[in-house]
């Protein structure tokens, strides 16, 4: 097992100079602190676009629905730690082809026209397609060894259950649930914000005292704090699926090994 990185904090303060604000009888002047930390992830997510087709809607969520317990099977005899598995969401809807069918039935009616066969309107082309039952699921898993990882995605693959034997270990920057993708991020992401918060507060008053001093003015007290969104950010974004989940997952990576956290925020200083 690999030991954890130890927690690398990089402050760095990006100086944002606009016009004075007058606030009473005081100046206020505006910067930007950043700060970075770079840490192991122990908690790893996993979202699965589980497909099963069928000539109508019963065998289509017949499929699907068995795919789903071939999944607790796997996960079962790969993965010592339980986990639960997750529904997110489920949609029927008929088998789509690799390009839009609007335009592959448009081909295909200019091809027929031109033997002088028979065109089959839309309607009665849609009844003839497959039938195809989406699932959605979600699965965590706490200090998940990346070898049990990697086993896991292949089997998925192997049992065209979930991932491309294909692409099996692409990475993803962001994530709409329309794939699948494991993500990495930390059980208390949180913890990270104090750690994070003040010396980008420390740097961001060092450079303001700076300003103040070459406008030959003094640096008074803080006015206030703004952040835009969250206050902890990641390289990968999971908005969708956070919102599906009912929970803030924090800042997360596409790396198993490596999880780059951001605090940012913008502090105003009066000058007197």
């Amino acid at each position: 097992m690999k030991k954890l990185l130890t927690c690398i904090i990089l402050s760095i303060c990006i100086l944002v100079l606009t016009c004075p604000v007058i606030a009473g009888q005081d100046n206020t002047v505006k910067v930007k602190g950043v700060s970075y930390s770079v840490v192991m992830p122990d908690t790893a997510y996993m979202y699965l676009y589980i497909k099963g087709t069928g000539k109508n809607y019963d065998e289509s969520n017949k499929s699907a629905e068995e795919k789903i317990d071939l999944l607790e099977g796997i996960i079962a005899e790969t993965v010592t730690e339980k986990t639960e598995i997750v529904i997110l969401k489920r949609k029927n809807k008929v088998k789509t082809d690799d390009i839009d069918f609007g335009q592959k039935a448009f081909i295909e009616g200019m091809a027929k026209a031109m033997k002088g066969e028979k065109i089959v309107d839309k309607e009665e082309k849609e009844k003839e397609k497959e039938k195809q039952t989406v699932i959605n699921a979600y699965l965590t898993f706490k200090k998940l060894p990346e070898s049990d990882m990697i086993k896991l995605q292949g089997k998925l693959a192997e049992n065209k259950i979930a991932f491309s034997e294909k692409n099996i270990y692409d990475y993803f920057s962001s994530l709409n649930l329309e794939g699948d993708a494991v993500f990495y991020g930390l059980k208390e992401p949180f913890v990270q914000l104090k750690l994070l918060s003040k010396p980008a507060y420390d740097n961001a008053r060092l450079h303001a005292m700076a300003i103040a001093e070459g406008a030959g003015k003094k640096l008074g007290k803080i006015s206030s704090i703004t952040t835009c969104g969250s206050c902890l950010e990641g390289e990968s974004s999971l908005n969708e699926a956070s919102g599906k989940v009912g929970k803030d997952l924090g800042p997360l990576s596409f790396d198993p090994n490596r999880l780059v956290i951001k605090y940012s925020a913008d502090y105003y200083f009066y000058m007197k």
